[in-house]
Order: structure tokens, then sequence, then C-alpha cells
């Protein structure tokens, strides 16, 4: 486990990112080419970054930034 997403580890936001990344998985909308956990690690400290707290809510000083989806990497989904 990378140390810089351990503190997401046993958040609700990672458990729910880890079960759609395997239903995903499961069946063959994503192929995964990078271990689960930067996976889950990189997608709950961008949630963060936005405001969402590891519980699922959302800071009330934060206002989700919508255009800076558009300059994150993407994640090949298979298709």
């Amino acid at each position: 486990m990378s140390r810089k997403y351990q503190q997401y580890k046993n958040s609700e936001t990672w458990r729910v990112l880890n079960r759609a990344i395997s239903a995903l998985v499961k069946n063959g909308d994503l192929e995964e080419k990078t271990a689960r956990e930067y996976i889950v690690g990189y997608l709950s400290q961008k949630l963060a970054d936005q405001g969402i707290q590891p519980n699922g809510e959302l800071k009330k000083s934060h206002k989700l930034d919508h255009a800076s989806e558009s300059n994150e990497r993407r994640i090949k989904v298979a298709g």
C-alpha cells in the first residue's frame, strides 16, 4: 500500500470505489493496468481534493469543479 493513499484505506469512499471497480472489471467494462490500491487511492484523493469527505459528505466550503475533470488522466475503459 502506498503511504500516499493510506489515509483513505478504511474510508467509506474507498469501499464504494473498490466495489464499483470490481463490478466493472468483472463484467468486462474496465481493464486494470495499474494495481487496484493505486486506482482506488487516486480516485479517493481526487474526491477529497474536490471536497468529498471520506464518509461521502461534501464539505460545505467546496464547490465541485467539473472543468478540472478534462485535465485529469483518463482510465482506459475496454469498449
